[in-house]
This record gives C-alpha cells, structure tokens and sequence, in this order.
C-alpha cells in the first residue's frame, strides 16, 4: 500500500511538472503563466483567486499547535477520555503545493476520489483512524446551527462549559457563532492549573479541543475560528469518546473538497 501511495504521489507530482506549467528560476518548482499575466497579482488576493492549474496555497493551520501544549495530568487524562490523545500529539508537516496542485485537479467529486494513470485513490476512514486516532464508529455527530435546547444560547453554553462569560469579550466571529482561536489560546492556554478544581480542568480541556478542532480537524477558511456548536459535544467526556469524530472529520474533508470552485485555484487545509 505504501509503495502504491508513493507511486501515485510521484505520479502526480511528474504530471504537474510536464503539463501544468514552466520551471520556476528560483525554487526550480513549476508556475503557470497564464495569458494576461500574473492573476495573483492581477487582483491583489494572494491566498485565493488564482487560475486552475497555479500553485495552490498550502495554509497549514496545525502550525498553532505547537503554541498550545497541555501538561497537566488532570488535563491529558480528561483528553484520552474524550478521544483525541493521538491527534494532540500531531505536529506541523511541510505541504508540497506542486503536489497538492496536481492532487485537486485530478480530484473527482462523482466518486470522491483520485483519478490517477493506473487507478483510482481516495482517503478512506481506515486511513483517518491510523493517522489520527479518532473514532470511526459509534454515533454520528449531527450539528445544527442553532443553539440546542439545553441552553437558551450560545453565550449561556459558553458560560457553562467554558466557564467564561464571552458577553462583553468581543471574541465572537463575523456571524456571532464562532469563537476565535486567539480567544481560547490567550485565555487558557497560559493558566496554571494547580490548586483549581475539577470543574476549571474540565473548562480547559473543553477549550483546548475546541482549539484542536479549528486548527486540525475541522478548520474553516481563515483557521481562525470555531463554531460553537461543536462545544455541546464536549460537556460529557465519557459520551464524547463515543462519537464518530473520525466520520465527521472525513465528511468535512469531502465537503470542503466538492464546494470549491471547479475553475479557481483558492487554500488547502491540512
């Protein structure tokens, strides 16, 4: 299998080299000179707007781990309860763009997979629980946008299980649904937690896997939000471990894969 995969990455990457483009002077990578010059430079948008077949930007959102690493045994305990010891111990990877380039544009979303010279590929949830550990049985995670009916709103769901009172904070995104990551790394992840009880531990492993969401698993555009509603899944440790994350994460994945724009060239997430 690993020699298939590295046959299929080389594939790819040979194929970006020969059709996709011209060597580039000073990285000896490959750039597309489409007619009517640069389109990043055209309109100014360096992270997206770029014709098919350009560089794609590799905006690897796990770099905001490193700046978060708990230690407090209280904290890693209550994290192996919930399911997520193998993906907070995932660190930074360097993306190849040439290869992701290649990888979208042969990206199917009739099949959700690769279509490669010798066969198709896709990422399947067996290769989700060997790489990041999570859960791919068990029940499904089904979020709403709107605020379950044990709280009366996301700002009483806040108070409760993060034990933060995020009214006059400014910490809330453009749609008043999201918590920034900023927020819940400058908030926590400096507290030290000897001496607090079991309630504050709880409050801050609640937060850091809301950080490990937005920054690994299920990152939106900018990396720098969270919606809340993934936060009511976090109350019961226990009940949480049960959860297919695993599921959810590749449905992400593959949704994020077929909504983008068939003609432009925009970030890949990690």
């Amino acid at each position: 299998m690993r020699a298939t995969a590295r046959k299929a990455c080389a594939t790819a990457r040979r194929a970006c080299l020969t059709a996709r483009g011209v060597r580039d002077s000073e990285g000896g990578g490959v750039r597309r000179q489409p007619s009517g010059g640069d389109p990043v430079a055209a309109t100014g948008r360096q992270r997206q707007a770029a014709l098919r077949g350009t560089y794609l930007f590799g905006a690897s959102h796990m770099l905001g781990l490193d700046d978060w690493q708990p230690t407090e045994s209280r904290v890693l305990t209550l994290i192996r309860r919930a399911g997520f010891n193998i993906v907070r111990k995932c660190s930074w990877v360097k993306l190849d763009r040439l290869l992701l380039t290649a990888l979208v544009d042969r990206w199917r979303p009739e099949t959700n997979t690769f279509h490669f010279p010798h066969g198709e590929m896709t990422i399947t949830l067996q290769d989700v629980s060997c790489i990041l550990g999570l859960r791919i049985d068990g029940e499904p995670i089904v979020a709403a946008p709107h605020v379950p009916t044990r709280w009366p709103s996301y700002l009483d769901m806040c108070q409760e299980l993060l034990g933060v009172d995020i009214l006059n904070l400014n910490v809330l995104g453009q749609y008043k649904t999201c918590l920034q990551m900023a927020f819940l790394r400058d908030t926590f992840s400096q507290m030290n937690l000897q001496g607090h009880n079991m309630h504050t531990v709880r409050c801050y492993t609640r937060a850091y896997v809301m950080y490990l969401l937005g920054k690994a698993l299920i990152p939106d555009t900018s990396g720098n939000e969270i919606h809340i509603q993934y936060l009511g899944f976090l109350e019961d440790f226990n009940a949480c471990e049960k959860l297919s994350w695993g599921s959810a994460v590749l449905a992400y994945l593959y949704r994020a894969y077929v909504s983008r724009p068939e003609n432009y060239a925009a970030d890949i997430h990690n």
